[in-house]
């Protein structure tokens, strides 16, 4: 009888991921692929960073791809977790939840820090940036890193003020 019972759960929930993957398979793309580019260009310039200055390491190397390793489990996990919540919400409460909400929120902090890192290494080889550039990712940084979500209107107006942050 638990064999069946057992079955019967992973079976529906399965069921549930795959019925909320149908909806907002889109949003979890769209996410990814910002990420995606963010991590390959940090790392890019972190090794030419490295080449550079002839100060690669192998086991530092190492721990940077183990941490982003455990980013993408991270956010593998809980793009699960909201397929999960959005089948039950759609299921059992007939709750039209189609905003993969905690794995978009994880993925686009990493993103942002993955995108300053990238800049950080640029300006280390030479290279310049925008202003503006600096100062949006370092004012959503910051957002971020206080919990808060970072107001997106007010930081492309390139207000220096604390407004810029909800």
């Amino acid at each position: 009888m638990k064999e069946n019972v057992s079955t019967a759960v992973t079976g529906g929930l399965f069921g549930l991921v795959l019925a909320a993957i149908i909806a907002s398979w889109q949003v979890i793309v769209v996410v990814a692929i910002i990420y995606a580019i963010g991590l390959f260009a940090n790392l890019v310039t972190g090794l030419l960073y490295a080449k550079q200055t002839k100060t690669y390491s192998q086991e530092k190397a190492e721990a940077a791809i183990y941490k982003k390793a455990g980013a993408i489990v991270s956010i593998l996990a809980l793009f699960a977790l909201d397929l999960c919540i959005m089948g039950i919400a759609q299921y059992f409460f007939g709750l039209k939840y189609n905003i993969p909400f905690f794995g978009c929120m994880f993925t686009g902090y990493n993103a942002v820090h993955e995108y300053k890192s990238m800049i950080e290494n640029s300006k280390k080889l030479g290279n310049k940036s925008p202003k503006i550039i600096d100062n949006a990712i370092n004012k959503a940084e910051e957002a971020l890193d206080q919990g808060k979500m970072p107001d997106l209107e007010g930081i492309l107006k390139g207000s220096d003020t604390d407004e810029n942050i909800q």
